[in-house]
């Protein structure tokens, strides 16, 4: 396919197409990956294919062609036709499949299966009918949060892509949190058996203690969820996660709930830290842990607005 484009009207060197031509073409569909691939060409200074680069494939080798019925890239016609100059090729097209046929069909992989065992065996395609189609959803059956499909273009740490200052702050916030959580329990456990308490603690300070538990807990639980749920929806498409996840995913379900909770945690225990600094009150130490379990959790506040986290209940 990369040789087809790159030989389909690739301009002369020093000439380019004119502006009513490139607005024709940009309504074209599939002209963004047109474009690119032939960006990439251009880059490889590979010449023109010759005009039989353009000839149908004319073989009687065993051939096993998949399609689906709505498959906007490499529609049905396509594969049919590929099929007709292929003497001995079997034509499969799955009604109601895009242009992943294989992806979660049983049908499909054990067509496969079969051909590759021998391709000369005569496969029963009756399955084909029976397989289950495309589901629908209504507006009803998903949390309204289509800002959270951004969340894997913004974070893509370990992999390509990604926006770089959303990645470095979410990091930050991230990782941040994690330790300080760590160190929030390690305080905890050593004044929960400390021998060596000379004076009693702050009640007020006590009850910070519990709200920076529960804020680094809730920020860190709402980190993971919105990774789980970005791996649930990699194989679905970017359609199913625009409109916002399933009300029937567990992880959908917990973030719908955690991330206001969260946001509230997160309100409550900076009023407290400002009342703290304003009237000195606690040790100063645990002022600034306070405050930065604040500053690091502000951080996924934010990216949870960004991602629409606060209104999947509205």
């Amino acid at each position: 396919m990369l040789a087809i484009s790159c030989q389909q009207d690739l301009p002369a060197a020093g000439t380019s197409r004119s502006e009513a031509d490139l607005a024709a073409s940009e309504r074209l569909e599939g002209f963004a990956r047109t474009a690119s691939q032939r960006d990439i060409c251009a880059a490889w200074n590979l010449a023109p294919l010759p005009p039989a680069g353009t000839d149908y494939v004319r073989s009687d080798v065993p051939t096993l062609v998949l399609a689906g019925s709505y498959d906007p890239v490499t529609p049905p016609v396509w594969s049919r036709t590929t099929a007709e100059h292929l003497t001995n090729s079997t034509y499969i097209e799955f009604p109601g499949r895009g242009h992943d046929v294989t992806s979660d069909n049983p049908c499909a992989a054990m067509l496969e299966a079969l051909f590759l065992a021998d391709p000369m065996t005569e496969l029963d395609t009756s399955c084909v009918e029976t397989s289950p189609g495309p589901s629908f959803a209504i507006l009803d059956d998903v949390y309204r949060a289509p800002g959270l499909a951004r969340s894997g273009h913004d974070v893509s740490l370990g992999s390509p892509g990604g926006v770089a200052w959303i990645e470095a702050l979410a990091a930050v916030g991230v990782f941040g949190t994690f330790l300080l959580a760590a160190f929030l329990l390690i305080l905890g456990l050593w004044l929960a058996f400390s021998r060596h308490r000379t004076r009693r603690v702050d009640r007020t300070a006590m009850v910070a203690y519990g709200l920076a538990l529960l804020v680094a807990v809730t920020t860190i639980a709402m980190a993971l969820l919105v990774t789980q749920l970005n791996d649930d929806y990699a194989n679905r498409g970017a359609l199913a996660f625009s409109l916002g996840p399933s009300r029937d995913l567990a992880s959908a379900v917990l973030l719908a709930w955690i991330s206001p909770l969260a946001g509230v945690l997160i309100l409550a225990l900076a009023v407290m830290a400002i009342w703290a600094w304003l009237t000195r009150r606690w040790h100063s130490g645990f002022r600034i842990l306070t405050t930065m379990t604040v500053l690091c959790s502000l951080v996924m506040v934010m990216l949870g607005v960004r991602w629409d986290l606060f209104t999947m209940l509205v």
